[in-house]
């Protein structure tokens, strides 16, 4: 299955190697997390930033510029802006300073308790 059809059906992939766009800014890269949402919301939510303030510090950076601890957090920010139903991760920590995986760790349990809320209000 194509990666639009893939991100469509709500399954969202972190790949190693993080795969963010380097020459695009950081906003930029979140709103083409964006385009795999149902909903039709075109703008970044806040909770984002919220879960990785340093992601709206550095929103007008280019991805590539960041470091690698932040080109994950970006990474991954990305792919909770399409609002998937499936979170895939492939080495998330991978070369990542024990500090921001602590932090990772920590906001991917709240997705996850958030994700369960959500579904049990449908």
């Amino acid at each position: 299955m194509p990666a639009n059809l893939r991100a469509k059906a709500g399954i969202a992939l972190v790949p190693q190697g993080r795969q963010i766009f380097p020459k695009l800014t950081v906003e930029e890269n979140l709103r083409v997390g964006l385009q795999a949402r149902t909903d039709g919301i075109k703008t970044i939510p806040a909770e984002l930033y919220e879960l990785f303030p340093v992601l709206k510090t550095m929103s007008k950076r280019m991805g590539g510029d960041l470091s690698g601890g932040q080109q994950q957090q970006l990474a991954i920010a990305r792919a909770l802006a399409g609002n998937p139903r499936v979170l895939l991760l492939d080495e998330p920590t991978e070369g990542i300073q024990p500090n921001i995986i602590q932090q990772i760790g920590m906001v991917l349990r709240k997705a996850r308790r958030n994700a369960r809320h959500d579904d049990s209000a449908r």
